[in-house]
């Protein structure tokens, strides 16, 4: 109530209350701590497993998430790449890649001083395991290829790694909607009774694009209405986190 009645006493007293907004803004952005703090929740989280990752920061945007899973040869791994800066001013390839729900293998590659030798490295990497060209990530048409790894999109940050219970982050609403999309193709292929090839070829696009820890257990096939109504139900809670 107090707000409002704040700013019912500010209209009365200024017939124009529309230009004071801008100045508000002013004086929040030039708040001492406003720009850091700022700074801060929009940097990518350096990978859990880098030892001694205190000392460490993601350079920029070069962070990508991989993950593959294929029902039939029972895949389900991920693939962390990150060019990382260490507060001696070194540079850094991390890759961190296993099965999905385990820790997995893990490298650091020193790059020296150069940040382009890291991110040299990481585009290598990336074009190895997805072939796709780094330089193409925003424009590729990210649908599940076999034998290949799928960027991920997540919208991880500093201190809420996994906090809607994701196994590898938190994914973003776009990533949700690919699940989705996918979800409706397993939906069609249930009602025209397709083979179970078709559904393993679906459900293994469905588990790459929204990755599920199964442990060492196969991934099942999605072959069930009750099965399907699940995932549906898990990407809706996913959406419901992500405006909490």
């Amino acid at each position: 109530g107090a707000p409002a009645s704040a700013q019912a006493a500010g209209a009365a007293k200024a017939p124009a209350p529309a230009p004071r907004m801008p100045d508000k803004h002013k004086a929040e952005s030039l708040a001492p701590g406003a720009p850091p703090a700022k700074k801060a929740k929009a940097g990518r989280p350096v990978d859990s497993a880098v030892p001694d990752r205190m000392v460490y920061s993601v350079v920029d945007d070069w962070s990508v998430l991989l993950n593959q899973t294929n029902v039939v040869a029972n895949n389900n791994k991920y693939y962390k790449i990150q060019v990382l800066r260490k507060t001696d001013g070194t540079f850094h390839c991390w890759t961190h890649w296993g099965r999905v729900g385990t820790t997995g293998q893990f490298k650091l590659e020193p790059c020296g001083t150069i940040a382009e030798l890291a991110e040299k490295e990481f585009r290598a990497k990336f074009q190895t395991k997805t072939g796709v060209p780094y330089a193409s990530l925003a424009t590729h048409d990210w649908t599940p290829k076999v034998g290949k790894y799928t960027y991920v999109e997540t919208e991880e940050q500093e201190g809420a790694e996994g906090g809607d219970g994701a196994p590898l982050g938190k994914l973003s609403p776009q990533q949700i909607e690919r699940g989705q999309a996918v979800l409706q193709k397993i939906d069609a292929a249930l009602g025209a009774k397709s083979v179970g090839a078709q559904l393993q070829a679906l459900s293994s696009e469905f588990y790459t694009l929204i990755p599920h820890d199964f442990g060492f257990k196969v991934p099942p096939a999605i072959a069930t209405r009750d099965m399907l109504e699940a995932e549906e139900e898990l990407l809706k809670f996913y959406l419901r986190m992500g405006f909490e």
